[in-house]
Formats: C-alpha cells, sequence, structure tokens
C-alpha cells in the first residue's frame, strides 16, 4: 500500500520533487537526487509516528521518545488559529475556510468509506 501525490499547485521556481511512500518505507527524490530514503528493511520496525522501537531490558519493544506526538510542533496549528482570529476581528475570510477544508475531509471520509465497503467512492460525496 502506499501514497503518490502530484501536483501544479507548487510554488512557482522549485525544483521537481518525487516522493513514493508506502507501508515499505519513503524515498524523495528532488532534482533528480535522492534526498531521503527510509525503509523498513533497512531501519527496522517503527512507531507510528516514526521512531525507532527500542528494545527493552526484559527484550520487549517499546518507541523511542521521537515517537512521542507531544514532540511534533504546535506552532503551525497556532499560525492558523491567529489567521482565524484575524479574520473574524477584521470581517475578513480566513486563508482557509469552511470551503477549502472540507475538500481534505472529504477525501479522508471518502478513503475511510472506500477501505470499509472495498468499493471505489465518487466525490463529491452525497450529503445525507
Amino acid at each position: 500500500m502506499g501514497v503518490l501525490e502530484s501536483s501544479t499547485a507548487v510554488y512557482p521556481g522549485l525544483s521537481e520533487r518525487l516522493e513514493v511512500t508506502g507501508t515499505g518505507g519513503t524515498v524523495i527524490v528532488e532534482a533528480g537526487e535522492i534526498k531521503v530514503r527510509e525503509l523498513k528493511d533497512e531501519k527496522g520496525e517503527t512507531s507510528p509516528y516514526g521512531g525507532k522501537i527500542q528494545a527493552t531490558g526484559d527484550g520487549s519493544t517499546s518507541p523511542a521518545a521521537a515517537a512521542n506526538p507531544a514532540d511534533i510542533s504546535y506552532i503551525g496549528h497556532r499560525e492558523q488559529l491567529r489567521d482565524v482570529l484575524r479574520a473574524i476581528e477584521s470581517g475578513g475570510t480566513p486563508a482557509i475556510d469552511g470551503r477549502e477544508a472540507r475538500k481534505p475531509l472529504e477525501i479522508i471520509l471518502a478513503v475511510y468509506q472506500s477501505a470499509r465497503t472495498g468499493r471505489d467512492v465518487a466525490l463529491p460525496l452525497a450529503v445525507g
């Protein structure tokens, strides 16, 4: 299983980037050069957040500290909330409004529905 994403809506002037991610690892190529190569067969098992799983004294395993979701930066969320508050105070529109936020949510819900039913799901999702 893997993810393949392509876009023509990226900032102009950046070099091409190919990122292939799957259950066996991730490889990122930028401007024809491999920048990231993390393969399960080479790295071993990881926790859901990518941290190495470390052996404990009793032979069991536990995720490393980097696997802690609390280690993920809050800055992106803070800036998004600031943008929403600025929009409310000024009567403007935030960079990501409800209509735009619904688009990725709809894709995620379609993926879940497809996984549950084993069938293709057409977008937009039927309301109801």
